[in-house]
């Protein structure tokens, strides 16, 4: 959703609007709010690491072609006039794309209402804001909260095979999200501006509305989980975008967020993300671009193989082909030695898989 490309091409100051006004009204469906209510209103659990857990998000006996569908769609088809979840849509766990939504919707605010800096492409007043980008926000953050969002299961921005206790760039994702949208509603220094000011009360009473109290402690809480989450990457000097996956590209993204800190210490804080892109390059970048992962079976011809390069009999080929193997693989027939290396291209959300080398 790197939606400021559009602006930049067309110079119109409308466009970002306008596409925001469309994922809002995405979000504010009552499809949508069916399910934001229904997770809402579940049963908690802790896991045996004392994590909390939503058992409408991701039940305790987890079964992924079952449950994998459960969260909030990210595929909407209508069916006699109204919207409902695509129900062949396999994976509605991928939570980086909301905390992006989240990120561009407070900061959209942000940039048009507040007195220095201001940005002719934001919101101009409080009136101009729609009602369903305030909604979305609101229940954006109480998803957020209700999930338990650092530890919950997350198929990342790849779509893939969700992982069991949430994975750092997604952390990441949501906890610049929530630092934005805390600049927003708690930012003394916008006190005495009166349009923002507008914007904080439609914005709690829309938090009101759906049974949520938006607490300036309870969304440092949330940003802190995430902190915690983001830490426990990091072991014995090496980073682990997740433990099953610890070299992923999704992590270069976390190297450049604005704002987004390891440490209070700037040379602390530069190292540890030295260590990520360190990783990346020793381990995913190739002659023509970066892998997304190890073992990455999309576009990678070879992947249906049970044996390795050198023709030995892989036993872990098939545990790896069922963890990872994508369906939408571009063929079956294996050539050796062909890998894809893409270009990534987007700040988020996106990696051109653009060609295959021998």
């Amino acid at each position: 959703m790197h939606i400021t490309n559009d602006y930049m091409r067309y110079n119109d100051n409308n466009t970002l609007k306008t596409t925001l006004l469309t994922f809002s009204k995405f979000y504010a469906d009552d499809a949508q709010k069916k399910i934001f209510d229904r997770i809402h209103h579940s049963d908690k659990y802790k896991d045996e690491m004392g994590k909390e857990h939503n058992e409408a998000y991701e039940p305790k006996n987890y079964t992924e072609s079952v449950h994998n569908i459960q969260g909030i769609a990210h595929v909407l088809i209508t069916k006699n006039g109204k919207c409902e979840p695509d129900g062949q849509w396999f994976n509605n766990k991928r939570l980086e794309s909301h905390g992006l939504s989240l990120q561009t919707f407070s900061k959209m605010i942000i940039s048009g209402l507040r007195t220095e800096n201001k940005k002719d492409y934001g919101y101009q007043s409080a009136e101009e804001v729609p009602k369903e980008v305030k909604l979305s926000i609101a229940y954006l953050v109480r998803y957020f909260y209700d999930i338990n969002y650092p530890y919950a299961r997350t198929a990342g921005n790849w779509e893939e095979v969700p992982f069991e206790g949430g994975t750092a760039c997604d952390t990441a994702t949501i906890v610049k999200a929530l630092n934005t949208f805390s600049d927003l509603m708690f930012n003394k220094d916008y006190d005495k501006n009166e349009q923002i000011t507008q914007i904080r009360k439609d914005i709690l009473n829309e938090m009101k509305g759906i049974g949520f109290q938006c607490e300036q402690a309870t969304i440092q809480k949330m940003i802190a989980n995430g902190y915690e989450r983001l830490s426990k990457a990091f072991r014995n000097g090496t980073f682990e975008e997740h433990h099953l996956r610890p070299y992923d590209a999704t992590s270069l993204f976390i190297t450049n967020m604005n704002g987004l800190k390891f440490s209070e210490d700037p040379l602390d804080d530069i190292n540890k993300k030295r260590v990520i892109l360190g990783q990346l390059e020793d381990n995913l970048v190739g002659e023509y671009g970066i892998m997304r992962y190890k073992d990455d079976s999309y576009l990678n011809t070879n992947y249906n193989l049970a044996q390795t390069p050198e023709a030995k009999i892989s036993f872990t080929w098939k545990e790896k082909l069922e963890d990872f193997g994508s369906k939408d693989a571009s063929t079956k027939e294996a050539q050796e030695e062909r890998k894809a290396h893409g270009k990534l291209l987007r700040h988020h959300g996106g990696c051109s898989q653009g060609c295959l080398v021998s």
